[in-house]
């Protein structure tokens, strides 16, 4: 702020006061002291804005009057000024500033409002810079050639609506609706779609606008090109996409799973597999883990058939559809990664307990909610084989409750044995999908490794349902936060089914010892998070034994290293740290950061530079030890 002062010399009030010369008046031709005047009137008295030749301009202590002359700024009102009294002009000058300080809000809010799509998009951001909407070039987003996907479109929701026929030629007929917010203008979009044909475009806020597609079958993307600009909006855009393919006949997207029945026929049901790239197989999506959205999905399927997906099913309908046909709609979805979306169509059968709602620490178990059912599901003739696992599944979800002080996010939760299934299991939010080997037990000749298998899967799977579903890794790079836990966590959970199968006790020789076999590799060796994957074959490679054997072995090195044992007691330092990394993050992507960080809030030490080396420096440190006489010398 610029301030003036005069130069007065308080030696009597006559003229001579001031150095009299004619540049030093703001009125050359009127006296500085008119003795017609009252000087009882301050306003008259005190206007020394009158000596404008004496002002001093002074801001942050330092006098600016050599700049006011350099610049010719003119120092000196016009006269018109002065027909108003000092509080008129007072007045205006108010006037003047607050007109001022409105223009440069307006300006700032249309500045926002251009570059970020207007406000409503924020509220998916939150604090985790993964989920902001970012500004991308619109000649970019055009040509687009990255892996990644361009970060100037979020989704929000997704509506999608799939026909799959389970006879040849296998044809799937679907819709998708996705609500999405733009950072900033773009005549293009990119999303995920592979080995689909879209067939129809249609933008809800832009009427009869053209679009074509443009794919591109090595990054698996798909371009809709618009023919005039998108802008930002201040509420979500609506894409809506007609698409069609077949049922694959792999082991990946949607497809044909193939097993014979009692009848000795071959029957099929259709079952997806989306981890980790595979969901842009079955419908047009933005397929990274850090582009959460809810989805709400339809299945048309005949009526004789079951249809499972994520969530509950909310309504069915026959209306408008083909004789025997029935439209099966699910509720709404979270928010959730594209990669733990999940349906299966197909002729199922299962047995089913509740297990009751959670209760909080202070809460009763009437005001706790209704019961959770689980299900575990097969192909017809098997029942019997999959009552071992539902009891166990019925034993691990309340324990891990139990640990982690928070709630399993969904109303429900099935467990479904797969014929033709590539993995071992698949952890899809609500709907776990399992090789049948994996999940079956026949309780006539089922042996202890078999049993002592299924329970350390089926618990490896539900911790899943935490880490990796509720909190997710913001890209593949960081899989050893969804897969670590998972490795640790299931000796917890499986020992909560099966306490005297001693899971906790074979740690070391199970999987810690595997984690050194993998961190000794000289190929295909890597840090706990690997930045700058950029291909199938990458992020593939992530699954291997560091993100799962080693990352588990890493979280029990801490959790015994802040507790000074291995046990979960109560105070548990580490287990209060992972409740906030869970509460805090639910719903969103993180990196490893973030979990250093929650766990920092829990004890006294410096976590995060403590697990830097051992997050970002593949390899572990070697230890030397030397006898000398009776001394015991380590080095590192």
């Amino acid at each position: 702020m610029l301030t003036h002062e005069g130069s007065y010399d308080d030696q009597g009030g006559s003229e001579n006061g001031y150095q009299n010369s004619a540049r030093g008046f703001d009125r050359p031709n009127q006296n500085v002291f008119d003795l017609s005047m009252d000087y009882s009137d301050d306003e008259v008295l005190l206007d020394w804005e009158q000596y404008s030749g004496m002002r001093k301009y002074r801001a942050c202590g330092c006098e600016w009057n050599w700049l006011i002359r350099c610049l010719h700024v003119p120092t000196t009102p016009p006269e018109w000024w002065y027909r108003y009294s000092r509080r008129q002009r007072h007045i205006l000058l108010g006037l003047i500033a607050s007109a001022v300080a409105l223009a440069i809000t307006l300006i700032v809010l249309v500045v926002v409002v251009a570059t970020h799509g207007g406000l409503s998009h924020f509220a998916l951001g939150g604090s985790d810079a993964a989920n902001d909407v970012l500004p991308v070039p619109e000649d970019a987003m055009c040509n687009w050639t990255q892996w990644r996907l361009p970060e100037a479109v979020r989704p929000e929701q997704y509506w999608l609506r799939l026909t799959p026929q389970l006879q040849p030629p296998y044809r799937v007929d679907g819709t998708v609706k996705i609500d999405f917010h733009l950072a900033n203008a773009q005549r293009c979009i990119v999303l995920s779609a592979a080995g689909l044909d879209i067939t129809s475009i249609r933008l809800s806020t832009q009427q009869q606008m053209p679009a074509s597609v443009v794919y591109n079958e090595d990054l698996g993307q798909a371009t809709i090109k618009f023919g005039q600009e998108v802008n930002p909006l201040m509420t979500a855009h609506t894409l809506q996409l007609g698409f069609n393919y077949n049922l694959s006949d792999g082991l990946s997207g949607f497809y044909q799973s193939v097993y014979t029945g009692a009848d000795e026929q071959d029957h099929l049901l259709a079952t997806t597999q989306f981890e980790a790239n595979a969901a842009r197989k079955a419908f047009p999506c933005f397929d990274e883990p850090a582009f959460k959205a809810e989805f709400e999905v339809t299945l048309v399927v005949p009526e004789n058939l079951t249809a499972l997906s994520n969530m509950p099913q909310q309504s069915a309908s026959t209306e408008g559809l083909g004789e025997g046909l029935v439209a099966r709609t699910f509720m709404h979805t979270p928010p959730m990664s594209s990669y733990l979306l999940a349906f299966i169509v197909g002729n199922l059968t299962s047995v089913s307990g509740t297990v009751p709602a959670y209760t909080a620490a202070g809460q009763s178990a009437a005001d706790a909610g209704p019961s959770r059912p689980v299900s575990v599901w097969g192909t017809p003739g098997k029942e019997e084989s999959l009552r071992e696992a539902l009891d166990i599944a019925k034993k691990v979800l309340p324990a891990y409750e139990g640990l982690l002080k928070v709630p399993f996010a969904l109303p429900k939760l099935d467990l479904v044995a797969i014929p033709d299934f590539a993995a071992g299991a698949m952890e899809n939010w609500g709907l776990i999908t399992y090789r049948e080997t994996a999940l079956l037990l026949d309780p006539e000749q089922a042996g202890i490794s078999d049993k002592r298998y299924v329970a350390s899967v089926v618990a490896h799977e539900m911790a899943h349902q935490w880490f990796g579903n509720l909190v997710t890794m913001g890209y593949w790079g960081e899989l050893w936060l969804n897969e670590g836990f998972a490795t640790y966590f299931e000796d917890l959970g499986a020992t909560a089914a099966r306490p005297d199968y001693l899971y906790k006790e074979y740690f070391f020789d199970e999987k810690e010892t595997a984690a050194f076999e993998a961190d000794a590799l000289t190929t295909s060796n890597h840090p706990l998070a690997t930045p700058g994957l950029d291909s199938d074959d990458a992020i593939e490679a992530m699954f291997d034994g560091i993100s799962y054997d080693k990352g588990g072995s890493i979280l029990r090195m801490l959790h015994a290293y802040l507790n000074d044992t291995i046990e979960y007691t109560s105070g548990d330092t580490f287990l209060a740290g992972l409740t906030q990394y869970l509460q805090m993050n639910e719903f969103g992507s993180v990196t490893s950061e973030k979990l250093w960080q929650a766990l920092q809030a829990s004890t006294t030490l410096n976590i995060p530079d403590m697990m830097h080396v051992w997050t970002y420096q593949q390899g572990a440190p070697l230890l030397s030890v030397t006898l000398r006489g009776s001394d015991v010398l380590v080095s590192q």
